[in-house]
């Protein structure tokens, strides 16, 4: 996990949600992008990510014209 670069770090996450990985690994790769404070550069790329009750999720915000990405 060290080795991976931030970028690489969030891109990981991303894919490992969109191949529905464990939520282990989710939360482990969770755990690391906040422990880089990486939270607020997801978000400046367009991306959330926050703990539902039972899963970590990933949620595209809409543009101005109300489309949703994701």
């Amino acid at each position: 996990m060290q080795r991976l670069s931030d970028r690489g770090l969030i891109e990981a996450y991303q894919k490992a949600k969109e191949i529905k990985c464990s939520e282990d690994f989710l939360a482990m790769l969770l755990e690391e992008i906040k422990r880089r404070n990486l939270l607020p550069l997801v978000k400046y790329q367009g991306m959330e990510i926050y703990p539902s009750p039972s899963s970590f999720s990933v949620k595209r915000r809409s543009n101005k014209t109300g489309i949703h990405f994701g």
